[in-house]
């Protein structure tokens, strides 16, 4: 049953996105080859036009994938589980913990997605503008600078499991203070975002503490890793590692508030 649940909850989060993501790739690709003027356009204005109508296109659908990712993420778990819409989702044969981890796990692959859609954007924004030997002199040195790093591929692998585990954290972070929020009889939006603020401040006060103690902030965290990296120094597995299991912790600790409210202090709207 979990797998169907999180079946549906991949469909109904992924709808828009699937529209919107390719757009995205089409129009960065189409202004990334404008910026090439000279082998495609010899009318300069007509050029700037153009160039100007779509590089907004880009900007404007950009910024929409990156309030549509938030948006959807925060308003399938707030009415799906917080409104109407519970009802019928606390009828269904599953338990509380199956709901919030599959509507966790497909708001992470959206994240996750689209982070790399937005990434690829960027890149095919870029990569038009570059004559051939700028970008052969990028694909030269890339796998020289990897070199310099031993085992960068362990490297790489650790720091992508990390990025969607702290994404994730995020998510819940944003979940748990939703569920605190609902405590409320009335402003519950603004309680919910009360909540978030307040979860923020005591991890900044946690992690403040934790800076003080010791020369590494959480805060500064990839900054940390990306200076060790080119350092080669082999403690950079060991932070990797260990800023990830905080972030487990982190999942953990607001997904059994969001178990504990969903299940105990539910108040349905």
């Amino acid at each position: 049953m979990f797998a169907k649940l999180f079946k549906y909850e991949m469909k109904a989060t992924s709808r828009i996105f699937l529209i919107a993501w390719p757009a995205l790739l089409i129009l960065a690709l189409l202004n990334g080859l404008l910026m090439n003027t000279n082998a495609f356009w010899y009318q300069p204005f007509s050029t700037a036009i153009v160039q100007v109508v779509t590089m907004i296109a880009f900007i404007m659908l950009f910024a929409a994938v990156v309030v549509m990712t938030m948006l959807v993420i925060i308003m399938r778990f707030y009415k799906g589980l917080l409104k109407e819409e519970g009802y019928l989702m606390f009828t269904l044969p599953v338990t509380t913990r199956q709901m919030i981890t599959a509507k966790g796990l497909s708001a992470t692959v959206i994240a996750v997605a689209s982070v790399i859609v937005g990434s690829m954007a960027l890149a095919a924004l870029a990569m038009p503008s570059l004559s051939p030997h700028e970008i052969g002199e990028v694909l030269i040195e890339l796998p020289r600078a990897l070199a310099r790093i031993d085992g960068w591929y362990i490297y790489l692998t650790e720091i992508i499991i990390m990025g969607i585990v702290g994404t994730m954290a995020t998510i819940y972070q944003v979940y748990a203070a939703m569920s605190i929020g609902q405590l409320a009889q009335k402003h519950r939006v603004a309680w919910s975002f009360a909540a978030y603020v307040g979860i923020s401040i005591l991890l900044s006060i946690i992690v403040w503490v934790f800076g003080v103690t010791f020369p590494i902030a959480e805060t500064d965290i990839y900054t940390y890793i990306s200076t060790n990296l080119r350092r080669g120094e082999l403690s950079t597995h060991f932070i990797i590692i260990a800023y990830t299991v905080v972030q487990i912790i982190k999942v953990f600790a607001f997904h059994i508030v969001c178990e504990y409210i969903l299940s105990k202090k539910l108040n349905l709207e």
